[in-house]
């Protein structure tokens, strides 16, 4: 009743951003809604105040959480 839906946020030049990638993949592939939000020039350090206003609003776009 409640589907699972997924908003991964990664820095291009995170090393676990090809990982990311092929996670997003898997979920598309099983059908599973999933967004993944690349910051340009990003490493592995926590978002942009910017960055976390978008995924507030992802998650406000929700049905339900």
């Amino acid at each position: 009743e409640q589907p699972l839906q997924f908003y991964l946020v990664c820095g291009d030049q995170d090393p676990a951003y090809e990982a990311v990638e092929q996670s997003i993949a898997l979920l598309r592939a099983r059908k599973y809604p999933a967004v993944l939000s690349t910051l340009k020039g990003a490493d592995d350090r926590y978002p942009t105040p910017e960055q976390v206003e978008e995924i507030g609003r992802w998650a406000d776009s929700l049905d339900r959480i």
